[in-house]
């Protein structure tokens, strides 16, 4: 219910895109919960996505261990080309996962990042470059992979912002 009262308050307002998390369990990583969170997210999404089909989905990882469960929605997805993934690069470092393994997995079906700074074990939503997210890296990925989708410095106010865009502006 949420996610849709999120879609038409997003087509009121003329917005291009929503960005959701998958609400996945973090604890729950045995193979018949995301089988069932699979099956029961493309059922929900698939309507979601035929009858808001002028705006954009995107799924993004929250804490999840790996990419496998956005890819395996993906698959599903194919008839909507209105569902993306979104790659939330500090959540996605916090996994056990090396992030190139996330970033090539999901890059296929990649719409949109997020990223901020952590200290590798908690979702602090850092300044870039104040905390132990490897940026050298990421510009590294990110030119590697040819990423070219938006990305979003989630942080909080306009400072942060600032600092965060004059930061990553010259790695």
């Amino acid at each position: 219910f949420l996610m849709e009262q999120s879609m038409d308050i997003a087509g009121r307002l003329g917005c291009r895109g929503v960005v959701f998390h998958t609400g996945i369990l973090a604890n729950l990583w045995m193979e018949p919960y995301l089988s069932t969170w699979v099956k029961n997210a493309t059922e929900y999404i698939s309507t979601l996505a035929g009858k808001y089909a002028d705006i954009d989905i995107y799924m993004e990882n929250t804490f999840e261990r790996d990419a496998k469960p956005l890819v395996d929605l993906m698959k599903e997805m194919n008839a909507f080309p209105n569902v993306k993934l979104c790659l939330d690069y500090a959540h996605a470092s916090l996994a056990k996962t090396p992030i190139e393994e996330w970033i090539a997995d999901m890059l296929p079906y990649l719409g949109h990042m997020h990223t901020n700074d952590n200290d590798l074990k908690n979702d602090l939503h850092g300044i870039p470059g104040r905390g132990q997210i490897d940026y050298r890296q990421f510009k590294e990925l990110i030119n590697k992979y040819k990423i070219d989708v938006p990305i979003l410095l989630e942080l909080n106010g306009i400072e942060a912002q600032r600092e965060a865009l004059e930061f990553v502006s010259n790695l």
